[in-house]
């Protein structure tokens, strides 16, 4: 270690004084570990060290500070906090050494030059107590930096992405202490296990902290009182969008919205992992309580925050332009997760003043402007989308039908996709499925009949839930029994090309479906001379097609009956479908056989 000493003597410069520590901090990363006197000597001469050499080689320091230390140095910055992280003399531990070294660092003026290194160097490491030792130096540095918009679009994801490795790695350890298949005797795995959950929670309560002291969000100017949406990026002239010039706090704001929107999902999926008891409640919810705090702290109002990601659905479904998600990087094309909106939503809706405040009609434009967007929500693993359709359900279960809906569109997004799940809750066994299937019948009566019929036909289109959408075929051909004919052909025409157009499965899975649509034919006046036409011309061809199609199903089923052992039957998969919908095929081909007689 004698070169320290020689440097601060000015005996050798300081390149070679760097050429040799970079020499050390190779040996010390292939698992070379320094003596008590080796740190000693270290120690000793750090503090002499000039502020300017630690500037000009922000990288080198951290990572030979990283190297030297072992992974108990996050519980001990998480024990002392920075503050009391201060030079003594006679130090031989390796880990207070390593966090002096970066506190010497980060105190440095070059941010900007040791923002840029952490997210390589945080992409390097794999200890995650150190990952964590990082994530320290961004709270302390983020409020100092300039640009910050141009910053926290990588910041926030790395963040985020650190904290998820040390969750997988909790719960990596979690399982194996289950299974009795936990190293005990590693002293270094017992205090990660003993101390992860408290270091998330203490850490995210300092980056908030942080993040408050941001100018952006502390001057109370008009700016900041809006928020980053379509309005403040685009201009929209003459069926024209051009760019507006960007808003500096208003990206760093919006990129706050992102942080905190991706922090909500992954909190609430923890919450759901916590149902296995591998997370302590407490935690869950102190998590969720700080973060509910940042939002109110960088947007006081949760409803306009849920409106501007609404009109961003609403412009990607306009200009048909898939809005981004990512993780990696931020960008001012993204908006909030669909996760995050949901859980405002579900908080709006059920622990908010404004709740008695707002119509019915407009809270079901809120739940359904969300919910569109619910095909990203597959892989989200909580159960809140089950939430905000049960107040779906509520909200039509209480309006007034007299009041028709003339649009598909009425609440700004389609409702076909709405209605398919809540026909799919409706159907998925639970214990009182009434008000969702009486919620769906307010929605048949709350539009005119037209409408409804190209919403049901939207669901025909989308859907392979054949049983479902017979229901809902059926139920129209109950509900219209009132309209004249003319107008039953309009929109019976419209739903039987719909369902003779799909061709994916077999005649067993559509028999339901298709059957579905030969009552509608069979309930028109077919004598009339120009039903009778439309009959032959458009009906008649599909109708022969699909008999055909039965046929050959039903014989099929009689041959193998015929011929087969009983042992080859069951193997026979084509058989066993088919013979699930015996009895339905069979009343299908009736009444198919009326309609063509």
């Amino acid at each position: 270690m004698e070169f320290f000493e020689q440097f601060n003597k000015k005996e050798i410069t300081e390149e070679k004084f760097v050429e040799q520590l970079s020499t050390l901090t190779t040996k010390i990363q292939k698992k070379s570990t320094l003596t008590p006197e080796q740190i000693l000597q270290v120690n000793q001469q750090i503090e002499i060290i000039d502020d300017s050499c630690f500037n000009s080689h922000v990288e080198l320091f951290i990572k030979f500070a990283l190297y030297l230390s072992n992974r108990g140095v996050y519980q001990l910055l998480y024990q002392l906090s920075w503050d009391k992280i201060l030079f003594h003399k006679d130090n031989t531990d390796e880990n207070l050494l390593g966090l002096y070294i970066i506190k010497r660092v980060y105190h440095s003026e070059n941010h900007k030059v040791l923002i840029i290194f952490l997210n390589d160097i945080l992409r390097q490491q794999k200890t995650v107590e150190k990952k964590f030792v990082l994530l320290e130096i961004f709270v302390q540095i983020l409020p100092k930096i300039e640009k910050r918009e141009i910053h926290l679009a990588v910041v926030f994801p790395v963040i985020l992405i650190v904290i998820n490795e040390g969750l997988q790695k909790y719960l990596k350890y979690k399982q194996q202490q289950i299974q009795n298949d936990l190293n005990e005797d590693n002293k270094f795995t017992k205090l990660y296990m003993a101390n992860f959950q408290n270091w998330t929670v203490s850490f995210f309560k300092r980056i908030f902290d942080s993040i408050k002291k941001f100018p952006e969000i502390k001057t109370q100017s008009v700016a900041i009182r809006e928020l980053y949406g379509i309005d403040s990026k685009y201009d929209y002239f003459d069926n024209q969008l051009s760019r507006k010039p960007e808003d500096p706090k208003l990206v760093v704001k919006h990129y706050i919205l992102l942080f905190l929107s991706d922090l909500i999902q992954g909190v609430l999926e923890a919450e759901q992992s916590m149902k296995d008891s591998q997370l302590d409640p407490e935690v869950i919810q102190s998590l969720i309580t700080q973060a509910n705090q940042m939002i109110y702290e960088i947007h006081d109002n949760k409803l306009e925050i849920i409106e501007n990601y609404i009109n961003w659905i609403r412009f990607s479904i306009q200009f048909d332009q898939e809005l981004p998600q990512q993780y990696q990087h931020y960008t001012n094309e993204q908006t909030y997760n669909p996760a995050f909106i949901c859980y405002l939503t579900k908080e709006l809706l059920t622990n908010s003043s404004l709740e008695s405040i707002l119509t019915v009609d407009y809270k079901l434009k809120i739940l359904i402007g969300v919910l569109y967007e619910q095909k990203k929500l597959t892989a989200f693993k909580c159960d809140i989308q089950s939430k905000l359709i049960g107040l779906i359900v509520k909200y039509l279960n209480l309006r007034d039908v007299s009041l028709k809906f003339k649009s598909a569109n009425h609440f700004t997004t389609p409702f076909d996709i709405i209605l398919l799940l809540i026909m799919e809750k409706a159907g998925s066994g639970l214990t009182d499925e009434k008000p969702y299937i009486s919620a769906w019948k307010q929605a048949q009566n709350s539009f005119i009949p037209e409408v409804w019929t190209r919403i049901v036909e939207q669901c025909i289109n989308k859907s392979q839930n054949y049983v479902l959408l017979s229901y809902l075929v059926n139920e129209i051909r109950s509900a219209y029994t009132q309209l004249d004919n003319q107008i039953l052909i309009k929109n019976y025409d419209i739903l039987i090309s719909a369902i003779f157009r799909k061709e994916v499965g077999n005649i067993d899975a559509k028999v339901l479906l298709f059957d579905s649509a030969t009552l509608l034919i069979q309930q028109l006046n077919l004598k009339k001379i120009d039903l009778h036409k439309i009959f032959d011309q458009k009906w008649k061809p599909l109708l022969k097609k699909y008999q055909k199609d039965i046929q050959q199903s039903i014989d099929y089923l009689e041959t193998r009956k015929k011929e087969g052992e009983e042992q080859k039957l069951k193997d026979d998969q084509v058989f066993q479908a088919i013979l699930g919908q015996e009895n339905n095929l069979r009343i299908a081909y009736y009444n198919l056989n009326k309609v063509l007689e």
